[in-house]
């Protein structure tokens, strides 16, 4: 039994090694991709052409549909999703575009890009609202509540924690202290919460993850508009989002707005 047990776990530690390396080599094939379409639009014939032309187009849109897929893979694997035979596939199309083989490159992403929907549905098909769930679109009257919402397009299970605003304090806390525009601190939830000595957290704006090839120069930056504890207004340089609603925390108010601008 133990000799099994011992080549179970040698077996599992491999494939986990290859899975890695693959990873690995899958990441380092598109750097080249984008080093290599860099280089070609530096050239001195980028302007005048058009064989040139064509083939840049081609790499910018193979390059751009192989990050969104990896992207999609690495949001895949955080749900829990066992990526390793897309990453195959992922690897191929890697391959065929370093061959400059740009047709069967984009035919074999979009067979990926169809194969990462059906698995993202098989996620949604297969979770369910624990049924001991209580149905109520009223938040609870204070404390948290874990409960289903009902809507016209089925019910929702929504955690709430429910507090006296007259008496809790409600702050924006950032890890920059000022505008950031890559390699910018991030900091746990957990961590967010302990410093300010909370009984509760919760995300804020989304960030640039250094995973993402698409955030090369860009790493843990966030674009909405912000003003923090201290004050500090982020991102007034980089006003893409003033039209997304926006929530203000007063001193004894609470102040919901349509569009960040106003």
């Amino acid at each position: 039994m133990a000799l099994v047990l011992v080549a179970f776990l040698a077996f599992w530690f491999y494939q986990n090694y290859q899975f890695k390396n693959q990873r690995e080599q899958n990441l380092k094939t598109l750097k080249s991709i984008q080093s290599e379409l860099e280089n070609l639009k530096n050239e001195d014939q980028y302007q005048k052409n058009i064989k040139l032309q064509k083939e840049i187009d081609d790499i910018q849109e193979s390059y751009k549909q192989a990050v969104q897929n990896f992207e999609e893979l690495l949001s895949l694997e955080e749900k829990g999703v066992k990526t390793n035979e897309l990453e195959t596939l992922f690897a191929q199309a890697l391959s065929l575009l370093s061959e400059r083989n740009f047709a069967s490159a984009s035919s074999t992403l979009s067979t990926l890009s169809q194969k990462i929907d059906e698995e993202e549905k098989k996620i949604v098909a297969v979770f369910k609202i624990p049924e001991n769930l209580p149905i109520e679109n009223t938040p609870p009257s204070q404390g948290y509540s874990r409960q289903q919402v009902p809507t016209e397009v089925g019910n929702f299970m929504v955690s709430l924690i429910a507090a006296d605003y007259g008496s809790t304090k409600v702050i924006v806390d950032t890890a920059s202290t000022a505008d950031c525009h890559n390699d910018c601190p991030v900091l746990p939830l957990s961590t967010y919460v302990a410093r300010n000595g909370a009984f509760a957290g919760v995300n804020g704006s989304y960030f640039c993850s250094a995973a993402y090839p698409s955030c090369v120069g860009k790493t843990n930056t966030f674009d909405t508009l912000l003003m923090n504890k201290n004050k500090t207004y982020f991102n007034s340089d980089n006003n893409v989002y003033s039209n997304n609603p926006a929530v203000i925390f007063g001193g004894s108010f609470i102040r919901f707005m349509g569009d960040a601008s106003q």
